[in-house]
């Protein structure tokens, strides 16, 4: 990668314009930001505040005292604000912003935006704070946009099973208030995560078996870019469910984890309620014969809701927090959801599951219809992260994200167990086994010297196992700060560059999010 760099100097920021060769002949024009502050942080408080002002939401109508004032309440500079602002799942040492905005709308997102790209100042959309891999630590500092309180349910298709939504409604609150129509939306992460946020790492859960992620269910954005403009990314009015017109925008944006723009709004697939519904607990002997049976079951076409997979100490946790009584602590277990239209097919499909974990050795296989049952286990299953640091108070976790063919998932479950082994540490192994993705929660002391090196350091073996098993790094927590390295390891050079590129045409001073997911200097910013 070759170099040209020259600076531009104005009256309030100082920037590099560089011109980028890479070894391929990649040729990019891009301009950043210095690494350290060129902005006031004073005369950006003053100046966004007055934005927050002159901006509220068209639909409201409020004094002109009132909307001075509830601005005044949405742009801070208080250390709470501040700390509150960049404090995720993560055990990465926090970044915080040095202002954080809550905008209600996004007109103001678009002004803000604006002025902070034309002053050079870093930007961070910041969600429900539930990510794992500091995707909003603000490391270079800048504004936070805050998006708690865009959380309107804009409309709702129950003929045409689609809604439109602001990024900061959670999908359990969408869930919430969709529940009289019948319909739902299945993505389920297991923190209760805005929808924006969910879009941005192209998040999933224990239900994408079945119904696919975050990238299957988002039928279009609105996305607000660089220089305030506000696009929608499947076109200003579009709802159908395919299209081939343009280039494909919203598969752009999505996984982006803020990189290229601020989310303001998202439209997404809905599905009918399942009528018939079941939940099987299943035991076996060894790990090897239950991730075998994940293996025989979806390649037998059962066309399971769910299939979740936890080895030993996972389920031990599991079960030292739930108490439900159908859990076995002393063997690896699957958690498993069947749906079918009549109740003879749910019978079918019990049936032929305990047919194919008989053949492996299962024990205790148990199985229930009713709605309590289900909801107990389930959110049994989605507290398991934090049911798992439990086990080892005081102890800080890092958390891998490996998915693979399914064909590979049980010799990637047998290297994980082996380098769990060597390290030495304390890794239960959780995960949505029917689309060959799991979590290791890697506990580690951090009063400990080389505790959290150590621990790192086995997440990335996972990852490299992950990518010669012809697998990913990431199969739904995104990259953050945490994986930059490894992808770099499972995508070739033309492809990082192209990706380099897209990112530098949408972002030449990379602002958005900056030190996430792409390395700076790799970018040649």
């Amino acid at each position: 990668m070759l170099n040209n760099i020259v600076i531009r100097i104005n009256r309030s920021t100082t920037s590099i314009v560089t011109k980028t060769r890479w070894a391929s002949g990649t040729t990019i024009l891009a301009g950043s930001s210095l690494s350290r502050k060129t902005y006031s942080i004073d005369a950006a408080y003053r100046d966004l505040r007055d934005i927050m002002r002159e901006r509220g939401p068209a639909d409201d109508v409020i004094s002109k005292s009132n909307l001075d004032n509830n601005a005044d309440h949405r742009i801070s500079r208080s250390d709470p604000i501040l700390e509150n602002a960049a404090q995720d799942a993560s055990s990465y040492t926090m970044k915080r912003p040095d202002l954080s905005l809550v905008p209600t709308c996004v007109e103001q997102i678009s002004e803000c935006v604006k002025y902070c790209y034309a002053n050079d100042i870093p930007m961070v959309p910041v969600g429900a704070r539930t990510g794992l891999e500091g995707g909003i630590h603000a490391m270079r500092g800048g504004v936070s946009f805050d998006m708690s309180q865009m959380k309107r349910l804009l409309q709702v298709n129950e003929s045409d099973l689609d809604c439109h939504v602001e990024a900061g409604l959670s999908w359990r609150e969408l869930n919430d208030q969709i529940r009289s129509t019948g319909l739902w939306f299945p993505v389920d992460p297991g923190a209760d995560a805005s929808l924006g946020g969910m879009a941005s790492t192209s998040a999933s859960g224990t239900n994408a078996v079945k119904y696919g992620t975050m990238r299957e269910n988002v039928l279009g954005l609105e996305v607000v870019t660089r220089d305030g403009k506000v696009i929608t990314t499947a076109g200003t009015k579009c709802r159908s469910k395919k299209s081939s017109a343009g280039l494909n925008l919203t598969n752009l944006f999505v996984g982006s984890e803020g990189t290229l723009g601020v989310i303001s709004s998202v439209r997404l697939k809905l599905h009918a309620l399942p009528s018939n519904m079941a939940v099987v607990t299943v035991a076996f002997p060894t790990v090897n014969e239950a991730v075998e049976s994940v293996v025989q079951v979806m390649q037998c076409g059962l066309p399971v809701a769910r299939i979740e997979f936890l080895d030993q100490p996972g389920v031990s946790a599991c079960y030292q927090d739930s108490k439900l009584p159908n859990l076995d602590p002393n063997l690896p277990m699957l958690f498993i959801e069947l749906h079918a239209l009549t109740k003879s097919g749910l019978d079918d499909q019990v049936d032929i599951l305990q047919d194919i974990f008989e053949s492996q050795g299962a024990s205790n296989f148990n199985w229930s219809s009713k709605q309590e049952e289900r909801t107990q286990l389930w959110k049994a299953r989605h507290n398991l992260h934090w049911s798992i640091l439990k086990t080892k108070p005081g102890f800080a976790n890092i958390d891998t994200d490996v998915c693979v063919p399914i064909s590979r998932f049980p010799e990637m479950v047998a290297i994980s167990h082996e380098l769990i082994d060597k390290f030495g540490l304390d890794a239960p192994l959780m995960g949505h086994a029917g689309d060959g993705n799991f979590h290791s929660v890697i506990l580690y002391d951090p009063k400990l010297p080389g505790e959290f090196e150590k621990a790192k350091q086995l997440g990335i073996e996972m990852g490299r196992v992950a990518i010669k098993l012809e697998g990913t790094v990431t199969g739904e927590h995104g990259v953050g700060r945490g994986k930059m390295d490894l992808i770099e390891e499972q995508f070739d050079d033309c492809t990082l560059e192209t990706m380099y590129a897209i990112k530098l045409a949408l972002d030449p001073k990379n602002l958005f999010n900056p030190d996430k997911v792409f390395k700076a200097d790799n970018m040649g910013v």
